[in-house]
């Protein structure tokens, strides 16, 4: 959902009954909304954030994976390019943006609120990545994490997929 009101743009992964995960097409909606927010100039700051209470984001999509990626391996460089471009025009909006993170944010939704210059969590957020159990690349916290967080720290993330809660979150500057 894109929505502006008074000099905000929110835009909001819904799909809670998957923990906002995203699909190909969620990206590319999250692509143009930004684009717009962008070059509007009635908007002054975007918020990135999930649909209800339980998740943030918990990632992609693992049945449009094994749907689509698993049969047409190229197609997932494709995805992934995308998934990365994403991330680069919300870091890169020229205005500021906040992670409203309103439970869970996990993988890939960890990932677009470390690309976005401040976060607000709820007290039962949690922030974890699950690459290494799915046999996926961290591809924006491996590179992000670390100058965050300090590299120790990134790495028990990363490898050992650790669940932050927000309070810990807070104090490790994630």
């Amino acid at each position: 959902i894109y929505e502006k009101k008074d000099w905000i743009a929110k835009v909001t992964k819904n799909r809670p009954e998957f923990y906002n995960t995203y699909r190909t097409e969620t990206l590319k909606e999250m692509s143009a909304a930004f684009e717009d927010a962008t070059h509007d100039d009635s908007v002054a700051v975007l918020v990135l954030t999930g649909a209800g209470d339980k998740a943030f984001c918990t990632g992609g999509d693992v049945a449009e994976y094994a749907d689509s990626f698993t049969s047409v391996p190229r197609d997932f460089v494709k995805w992934g390019k995308l998934f990365n471009r994403v991330n680069e025009q919300l870091r890169h909006i020229g205005k500021p943006t906040i992670a409203r993170v309103n439970g869970m944010a996990v993988g890939g939704g960890n990932e677009f609120q470390i690309s976005c210059d401040l976060a607000i969590a709820a007290d039962h957020a949690q922030f974890f990545q699950v690459g290494t159990s799915v046999g996926s690349v961290a591809a924006v916290s491996c590179w992000f994490l670390p100058l965050m967080i300090g590299d120790r720290r990134a790495r028990e993330m990363l490898f050992l997929n650790k669940r932050i809660d927000a309070k810990t979150a807070l104090e490790w500057g994630l």
